[in-house]
């Protein structure tokens, strides 16, 4: 109980950045797990990602405002 109660703080957000030609670019970012949430990640044998992998590629093709 002690360990999902630790780890029911990690939360993820969804960063949305307005581009210039009116679409949207979506960044998933996830909170850093603290010292004590580290430890039951660790005996589970989970990692945290930095960000989650987008579905869609991006290309260079943008316009810079």
């Amino acid at each position: 109980m002690k360990a999902l109660a630790l780890l029911s703080t990690l939360r993820s957000a969804d960063i949305v950045l307005p581009a210039t030609d009116g679409r949207e670019i979506r960044l998933r970012r996830i909170t850093a797990a603290t010292p004590g949430q580290r430890a039951p990640l660790q005996q589970l044998g989970l990692s945290l990602p930095e960000c989650f992998k987008p579905g869609i590629e991006c290309n260079g093709d943008f316009a810079i405002a």
